[in-house]
C-alpha cells in the first residue's frame, strides 16, 4: 500500500498495543514482548497512543516501532493536555508516520467498545467525507470478539 493510498480511508486500530488481557487471547505465549508491535501491526493499521507513553519515547524506540510495522501503518498521538499540533516532543522519526496528534474528541476519531451498537457506528461511518481525510477507528476496549465485527461491518461496507 503506497503513501497514496492511504488518503481518504478508514484505518482500523485500538488503543494501546500493549495490553495485558491479549497477553492469553491475542498474543501467542511465547512471543517477546518486543515483538508485539510487529505482530499487532499484521492485523491492524494504525494504534492510538496516549500521551503519557509517546512523551517519554525514546527515540531508538520510536525506530524501532517504524522498522517493525509496515510503510501504511499509522500512529495516532493523544495532544498533550488537550491541545492540538505538532507537540515538540514528538520524535522526528515518527513524523512520516504520524496519522495525527489530537485529542480523544477530534473527529477523525471514531471510538467503540464492546457496547457499541454496529448499526449505529454503521450510520456514523457511512456519514464521514473521506474526501475530507482519513477517519481513525479506535476499539477502547480491546475487545477482540467486537473488533472482528466491527472489521466485518467495514469490509461490508467498503472501508
Amino acid at each position: 500500500m503506497s503513501e497514496a493510498d492511504t488518503a481518504g480511508r478508514v484505518f482500523l486500530g485500538v488503543a494501546d498495543w500493549e495490553r495485558p488481557d491479549w497477553q492469553a487471547e491475542f498474543y501467542p505465549e511465547n512471543l517477546p514482548e518486543e515483538w508485539r508491535i510487529a505482530y499487532y501491526a499484521n492485523r491492524f493499521l494504525c494504534v492510538w497512543i496516549g500521551y503519557a507513553a509517546w512523551s517519554a519515547l525514546a527515540p531508538a524506540e520510536a525506530e524501532r516501532w517504524l522498522a517493525e510495522t509496515p510503510d501504511y501503518f499509522r500512529f495516532v498521538l493523544e495532544a498533550p493536555d488537550g491541545a492540538v499540533g505538532e507537540g515538540g516532543s514528538i520524535p522526528d522519526i515518527l513524523r512520516p508516520r504520524l496519522g495525527r496528534i489530537c485529542p480523544a474528541d477530534d473527529p477523525a476519531l471514531v471510538w467503540f467498545d464492546a457496547d457499541t451498537d454496529l448499526r449505529g457506528l454503521s450510520a456514523v461511518l457511512q456519514a464521514r467525507n473521506l474526501a475530507e481525510g482519513n477517519v481513525f477507528l479506535f476499539s477502547r476496549d480491546g475487545n477482540l470478539a467486537r473488533i472482528e465485527q466491527v472489521n466485518s461491518l467495514l469490509q461490508l461496507l467498503g472501508l
